[in-house]
């Protein structure tokens, strides 16, 4: 992790890209600790885009920053990029307008100081702060999570200026534009993937803790539950017969949604109805693992609500990534009635090899 950190040391700007999402999304980081008005000034000019700084979930809590969603007090392991957003803030002292770059340099310094001092800023403002996930890209396959774990890794403070990079019409950059930038600043573009891989290798985030025998109307699951220092998010594999890590092990993953998975309806597309049939055709297959990824009080929602947000939710499955590799599971068969990829895992290593479509009719509506 320190080795993709080197050049943000040596050059005080970094470019990131992530190919991995709908977009070919693109950002220049910066060290808020370290920022000078010439860095800043370059930056903006070759970006070209707004400016945010990312901040670790501590750093919002000292600050006392307020979420714009909601105007309230910021809880950890907020799940859209939209709930991240935090209310504009200011320097108190040392700026006028606070839109030049004397003025955001001053805020930012101050937002990223070693001791953050919540007397030394006011809101509204000019810059809007974002609060990445506890847990970084581990957890959240993003650029501005990706941003912070660098700026981190780099041995400054935790808080990270990162500038969107687009072109003259406010569209993400072709690979060409980017190529220009990179060369321009005399860096080699990082990846998203290329951050996860390395905080994977360095620090994983679940340890077995404890294991048990689950019988089902399936026959009986070997049951693990990891734990891990997320609170709320102890992921549970259930594991039938004995896997043949050689080949691809047809899998399930299912994200948590308390009330659907036990009070669903009993429609054919119903959360708990493909849960229940991802587990019989385990059991006919003979082996096979239910990944069931669990979510803190403050993600059980509605289910319209996990479905308009399916995009950032593909991007959350880096626990549940850890554990297939704790099990040897490197290759797998996806049981899905989705046409979604789950964008990032082949960040940790886990290839999809193919995918099975989990088809209910109405003869087994009665389960």
């Amino acid at each position: 992790m320190f080795k993709l950190a080197e050049a943000l040391l040596n050059k005080n700007i970094s470019l990131l890209v992530d190919s991995d999402g709908e977009f070919n999304q693109s950002a220049l980081v910066l060290v808020g600790e370290n920022l000078s008005e010439s860095v800043l000034n370059r930056a903006l000019t070759l970006a070209k885009g707004p400016i945010h700084l990312v901040v670790s979930p501590q750093r919002a809590e000292a600050f006392g920053l307020q979420m714009m969603s909601s105007s309230r007090r910021f809880a950890p392991n907020l799940e859209a990029e939209a709930e991240s957003q935090c209310i504009s803030i200011e320097a108190r002292e040392g700026v006028t307008t606070g839109i030049s770059i004397a003025d955001r340099t001053c805020t930012l310094k101050i937002l990223s100081e070693r001791t953050p001092d919540r007397r030394k800023i006011v809101s509204p403002g000019h810059i809007v702060p974002y609060c990445a996930r506890e847990g970084g890209v581990l957890i959240r396959h993003a650029i501005k999570e990706a941003a912070l774990d660098l700026v981190k890794a780099s041995g400054a403070s935790d808080a990270a200026v990162v500038i969107d990079c687009l072109n003259d019409q406010g569209e993400v950059l072709s690979l060409e534009e980017l190529s220009k930038i990179a060369k321009d600043l005399g860096v080699t573009p990082i990846s998203v993937n290329e951050i996860v891989r390395a905080r994977l290798q360095a620090e994983p985030l679940i340890t077995r803790e404890a294991e048990t025998v689950i019988p089902s109307d399936y026959g009986n699951f070997k049951g693990i539950i990891y734990k891990t220092p997320l609170q709320g998010r102890e992921p549970l594999v259930l594991i039938k017969g004995e896997l043949k890590l050689d080949e691809p092990v047809l899998t399930r993953i299912h994200v948590e949604n308390s009330f659907e998975d036990i009070f669903g309806s009993n429609s054919l597309s119903s959360r708990r109805r493909l849960l229940h049939k991802s587990m019989q055709l385990i059991e006919q297959n003979g082996s096979g693992v239910i990944l069931y990824l669990r979510k803190g009080s403050e993600y059980q929602r509605s289910s319209q609500v996990v479905v308009a947000r399916k995009s950032e939710q593909l991007k959350e499955y880096g626990l549940g990534a850890q554990v297939l590799l704790d099990l040897g599971i490197k290759k797998i068969k996806l049981l899905t009635n989705s046409n979604n990829n789950l964008v990032g895992l082949n960040s940790f290593g886990i290839d999809i090899v193919s995918t099975q479509t989990l088809e209910i009719n109405s003869a087994e509506s009665s389960i």
